[in-house]
């Protein structure tokens, strides 16, 4: 899971419920992202997906 620390949609509350439901996961937090982290921090966000971040 990915998650930009600045969305105004889902903040880091929501974040914390999901990843307290969630079994078998990884939680990366982007401090200076907001809702688009595929498009704010590309780069970043394909390392993760590749698991080399």
């Amino acid at each position: 899971m990915i998650g930009g620390m600045k969305d105004i949609a889902f903040r880091e509350q929501e974040l914390n419920v999901w990843e307290e439901l969630m079994t078998n996961k990884k939680v990366f937090r982007l401090e200076e992202v907001g809702h688009y982290p595929q498009e704010e921090a590309t780069e970043i966000f394909i390392k993760v997906l590749k698991g080399k971040f």
